[in-house]
């Protein structure tokens, strides 16, 4: 998904068109506060595009807020400039940007660069993802838990929402490898973090699913495996334990 912030009206209508064209999903912002805020609820954006000038803020600074609140590489942002002057683009490029479009343009030239951003950002994604997910159970591991910790906190703070953790711990789970193989752990393992993974999806209905991985950890008769698991902003009020 795209997010476009640019601050003329026709301008971005014409270049909305160009990216639907491409088949891109696109929201429209008229200023670098709203894409802002529009990051922070929750969206899913792979690309922002945005003018060197908007009328709230500059592209250097909505690229400065964006980096420190979502990271250096979890989407792309490319600025577009009318301005002959050169230094914005080394200017932009030095501070983190991914790209930067000199106005006029060729059609085939935007499309060719956005593009290549779009696709190289996905694939950086998937690396991300290979890397943060534990091989055998598909939950997010230790270095998600580090990397993404401290940031997905402060994202819900300015939501002014709450966030959970939950550290597991299996009991049993030597004895059931001896007993059983290390094929039966995986297996049990694989069932576990099913089980928390439909729980996390249903954490607003609380007490059914927390029995049901219950039942799954005295069923399997496991121990001494800890899974780190991050609930979602707002899913557990303060008062639940």
């Amino acid at each position: 998904m795209c997010s476009w912030s640019i601050p003329d009206p026709v301008s971005r209508a014409a270049l909305f068109c160009l990216l639907q064209q491409q088949q891109f999903h696109v929201t429209d912002v008229g200023q670098g506060a709203e894409a802002l805020h529009l990051m922070d609820a929750g969206g899913s954006y792979d690309l922002v595009i945005a003018d060197v000038e908007l009328s709230d803020m500059s592209a250097y600074a909505l690229l400065t807020q964006i980096r420190q609140r979502h990271g250096e590489d979890s989407l792309s942002v490319i600025a577009l400039s009318a301005t002959g002057d050169r230094q914005h683009a080394a200017r932009f490029l030095q501070s983190g940007g991914t790209e930067f479009i000199q106005k006029p343009f060729l059609v085939e030239e935007f499309n060719s660069r956005v593009f290549q951003v779009a696709s190289t950002q996905k694939r950086i994604q998937a690396l991300h993802g290979h890397r943060s997910r534990d091989y055998l159970t598909d939950i997010y591991n230790r270095r998600y838990f580090f990397q993404h910790g401290p940031r997905l906190v402060e994202q819900c703070l300015r939501r002014g929402e709450t966030t959970s953790i939950a550290i597991l711990d299996i009991d049993h789970f030597k004895r059931l490898n001896d007993t059983y193989g290390h094929e039966v752990g995986d297996l049990v393992l694989k069932a576990v973090a099913k089980r928390l993974r439909v729980g996390r999806r249903r954490a607003s209905a609380r007490p059914s699913w927390w029995r049901g991985v219950r039942g799954a950890f005295q069923r399997a008769r496991a121990g001494c495996r800890q899974r780190v698991l991050r609930k979602p902003c707002g899913s557990i009020s303060p008062g639940q334990k």
